[in-house]
């Protein structure tokens, strides 16, 4: 599967999402000092929604860059749903920049498939990924019953 090759060759696009999330989670934090971390994350998605909205509608090549970045996770979840690598090896090696993707995309991502006007299922294995390793992150009890069970989902 070659794993660490592919996400290798995406340092260059890794590095540019990073310092794009830590710039506006940074903002966010500032803009929303008092309030908790959830509430900070909440309004942080709002705001990578907007952000990745205006990379998308500019054509900034950034945006390409990105969704690079996020195709290494589609991939990873594709190899999870269908038995070739453990989640729980993807978990500990990627836990960091999946829980980053979740703040940064799932929202945008939920909101680009109903104005593309495609059927459900877009990066449909990132978006797994990404709820599994936040219920795993937050909610570990509920995390096992559900892995335990995943293949009814």
């Amino acid at each position: 599967m070659n794993l660490h090759k592919l996400w290798e060759d995406l340092a260059d696009k890794r590095k540019a999402f990073t310092e794009f999330f830590i710039t506006h989670r940074r903002d966010t934090v500032n803009k929303y000092p008092r309030l908790q971390e959830k509430h900070q994350t909440e309004h942080m998605r709002g705001e990578f929604k907007i952000q990745l909205a205006n990379l998308r509608d500019k054509q900034d090549p950034k945006f390409s860059d990105f969704i690079s970045y996020l195709s290494f996770f589609e991939i990873l979840g594709m190899y999870v749903r269908n038995g070739y690598v453990p989640l729980r090896d993807v978990m500990q090696i990627y836990k960091g920049p999946i829980l980053s993707i979740d703040i940064a995309w799932r929202e945008f991502i939920k909101e680009w498939e109903q104005e593309a006007h495609v059927p459900r299922g877009l990066l449909e294995n990132a978006v797994f990924l990404m709820k599994m390793t936040n219920a795993r992150e937050y909610h570990p009890i509920y995390y096992w019953t559900i892995y335990r069970f995943r293949r009814y989902f």
